[in-house]
């Protein structure tokens, strides 16, 4: 009868009805625990995957800028006008 059992969780486990209920219970679960952490703060999450991405991101950003196309880094890198500017603000800082 185990053998039974063992089968039956399979074929439940495999089934797209299945995956979609654990799907949205684990999203659901994800959302109150961000909720709970965050505690009515924004959440931030980098675009960039690790440091050193963001670094050369901005690099190029630095490296394009002419002075007049904000708006077009900004939509190129999908970020705000805002943190190009700061990106750009950083060279002038920068020895």
């Amino acid at each position: 009868m185990s053998q039974f059992f063992r089968d039956l969780a399979k074929q439940i486990i495999r089934a797209p009805a299945f995956l979609e209920t654990l799907t949205d219970l684990m999203a659901s679960e994800i959302e109150n625990q961000l909720r709970a952490a965050a505690g009515g703060d924004r959440i931030y999450i980098p675009k960039t995957t690790s440091l050193e991405d963001k670094h050369t991101r901005n690099q190029m950003i630095r490296a394009q800028f002419t002075g007049a196309n904000l708006d077009t880094l900004a939509s190129h890198y999908s970020l705000t006008v805002r943190q190009v500017r700061r990106i750009v603000a950083q060279r002038a800082k920068t020895p």
